[in-house]
């Protein structure tokens, strides 16, 4: 379990895994969508169809073998939700203590010399400590085997950027997952004087007439009575 927790908490599998999403929603916004309640019905399926072979092209019937009309209902995207979200939750937890730490309670530790420290004179501590703040610094100091060690942090909430990161992509995801479960959308033709059924319902719909108004300010406008 530890192995498929690290495994799933990995930085470049969520990366991959939002890739994916991404691309195949997309994807599924650049061609034309299969509404749901049509496709259980093989007359309004056919209609759909040659419809949208008319305005996007003969390949429509192709991409509708291949679930590219259903793809935020294939079993693949709604797979990648659930992934997605799954691995940026368990990289939230691995790391939210650290993260939140660090910005809140930083590490004080000895630094040792190297190609990025310098030694500076001698400064009296509270001295040193006025400075960094009227510089906009936070300072905070401990002392370790007889010496005091300073640390000052300017930007100390920007580690909270990484974690707001992570809980906004949780929303998209949850997002997601409500909009494909809940949504509801319908589309039907109803020609003059026709009367159409809502599929699922006691309802139906009659086309009384229907107009098309030309003002002069050039901007026309449809006029559709129902009963």
């Amino acid at each position: 379990m530890k192995r498929i927790w690290r495994f799933l908490g990995r930085l470049s599998l969520a990366a991959w895994l939002l890739l994916g999403l991404l691309f195949l929603s997309a994807l599924g916004s650049l061609l034309p969508q299969l509404p749901p309640e049509v496709a259980w019905d093989p007359a309004w399926f056919s209609a759909w169809l040659e419809a949208a072979r008319e305005r996007w092209g003969a390949w429509i019937p192709l991409l509708a073998r291949l679930g590219l009309l259903t793809l935020f209902d294939s079993p693949l995207y709604m797979a990648l939700v659930a992934a997605t979200g799954l691995s940026t939750l368990i990289c939230t937890l691995d790391r939210w203590r650290a993260v939140w730490r660090r910005a809140f309670r930083p590490p004080i530790r000895r630094v040792e010399e190297g190609p990025h420290t310098t030694a500076l004179p001698p400064i009296p501590l509270p001295r040193l400590r006025r400075v960094l703040e009227e510089a906009g610094y936070r300072v905070w100091e401990r002392e370790d085997e007889g010496a005091i060690l300073v640390r000052a942090d300017r930007h100390r909430l920007a580690s909270l950027a990484t974690l707001a990161t992570h809980v906004a992509v949780l929303l998209l995801i949850v997002g997601l997952g409500l909009s494909a479960w809940g949504r509801w959308h319908l589309r039907i033709e109803v020609g003059p004087g026709q009367t159409v059924s809502l599929p699922g319902t006691e309802l139906s719909v009659r086309n009384e007439g229907f107009s098309l108004v030309h003002r002069p300010d050039a901007v026309s406008y449809t006029h559709l009575t129902l009963p």
